[in-house]
């Protein structure tokens, strides 16, 4: 298992709250404004809690593993985003050299399309 890195902890945390906050809202520029209030939004303590949890999941995968689950890999993205206060997941896709338009065709062509390559760069860009 890779190293935690405790720091990328708030990160994870923000994106997981995030995509639940998500939930309540239909996509749209509306979306900018909601990611930069959780980006700058204190972090519960059960909120941080679950974030790790998560963690110690994503950072013990392995390229046996493969292929990843869709969902982790679209946290990873959000977390990106996240971390280096992007606002949007087709910036966070650029941030790790891959092309918007590609990322969300992984999402909708399923888990068998995420490969190990892809799954570790988002996961060092998230995680490092």
């Amino acid at each position: 298992m890779h190293q935690l890195n405790e720091d990328a902890i708030p990160h994870l945390a923000r994106a997981m709250i995030f995509r639940r906050s998500m939930a309540d809202h239909a996509p749209g520029k509306h979306m900018i404004e909601l990611r930069n209030q959780v980006i700058i939004s204190p972090v519960e303590p059960n909120d941080m809690a679950d974030a790790k949890s998560r963690a110690r999941k994503i950072m013990s995968s392995r390229p046996s593993d493969m292929p990843a689950d869709p969902d982790d890999l679209s946290l990873l993205i959000d977390t990106i985003a996240m971390r280096y206060g992007l606002t949007s997941r087709g910036e966070a896709w650029r941030k790790i050299g891959i092309n918007p338009n590609r990322g969300r065709n992984l999402f909708s062509r399923g888990q068998n399309a995420i490969d190990w390559p892809i799954w570790f760069t988002a996961r060092a860009y998230a995680m490092g």
